[in-house]
């Protein structure tokens, strides 16, 4: 019979081998945005506001096959996302949304992303920064 140590030092070696592909999956050198990023604060209307303290745990992540979660107060929004890197524009679809969301890429970059959005009320400019990675 198999130990219990030897048993759980199998379950560790699994579970660790599962967070680092996943952790695999969400980052790459070579695609800035694919990455778990948190609100840093926001311009609205060229005025900053900062998160609230429920708003500090949201977070979304872009993932490498398109996909992306946000998660706003524990709630997960699931869907695709798309880089239309010749406009400058990131597209999001999910099925919880009636339409695509279509937000203005402002900036991409290693250690910044800003998108912004428009409509008949304001103007938003979102600052996110990435989350740390916890090995």
């Amino acid at each position: 019979t198999i130990s219990m140590w030897v048993f759980l030092s199998l379950v560790c070696a699994i579970v660790r081998c599962i967070c680092l592909t996943s952790f695999m999956q969400v980052t790459d050198p070579t695609s800035p945005l694919c990455k778990a990023w948190k609100l840093d604060y926001a311009l609205v209307n060229g005025k900053k506001e900062v998160p609230t303290i429920g708003e500090k745990n949201n977070k979304t992540v872009f993932y490498l096959d398109n996909k992306f979660e946000n998660f706003e107060n524990g709630e997960p929004l699931k869907g695709t996302w798309e880089l239309d890197e010749k406009n400058k524009k990131i597209i999001i679809s999910s099925d919880d949304i009636p339409d695509k969301l279509v937000l203005k890429l402002i900036k991409l970059s290693d250690t910044e992303l800003v998108i912004g959005s428009t409509n008949e009320k304001d103007s938003r400019e979102v600052f996110l920064i990435p989350l740390p990675i916890n090995r």
